[in-house]
């Protein structure tokens, strides 16, 4: 899904880490994130995957984006915040960051107020992390 993802999210550059929708269902939404962008946190060619809960979180921003946008129609960037990291596990810190990689994110639980959602870092398939975090988007 080609996107232009800066005008959905409130993250710039250069700390925007998602680059573009590669599954739009929201019951399967996926991104693909931008490693040019994460070369700050990359040493030796391995990434630090505490970096993982901001790819997480910026993925969670453009789903809520999407959502919006597909109920409501084309409006600003919503900004939001992670309330609590309920778990997070890292499967495989200091991955090599040759391939692509993608973060998928799901919701578990939905109010108007705050909204739980998993999420998982993938290199190749595997999930090199996971968590499931609480979030609140602004009015």
């Amino acid at each position: 899904m080609n996107t232009n993802v800066i005008e959905l999210v409130p993250h710039k550059p250069p700390f925007l880490f998602v680059k573009n929708i590669s599954e739009p269902d929201l019951d399967n939404f996926t991104t693909e994130i931008c490693l040019e962008s994460l070369k700050n946190f990359i040493t030796d060619g391995h990434l630090n995957m505490v970096t993982g809960i901001e790819l997480i979180a910026q993925s969670i921003a453009l789903f809520s984006a999407i959502e919006t946008q597909s109920s409501e129609g084309p409006s600003e960037p919503k900004k939001g915040m992670i309330v609590s990291i309920q778990k997070f596990n890292i499967l495989q810190n200091y991955p090599k960051v040759s391939t692509p990689l993608k973060v998928n994110v799901n919701p578990v639980m939905r109010s108007t107020s705050a909204s739980k959602f998993y999420g998982c870092v993938m290199q190749n398939e595997n999930i090199i992390c996971e968590a499931t975090m609480m979030v609140v988007l602004a009015d």
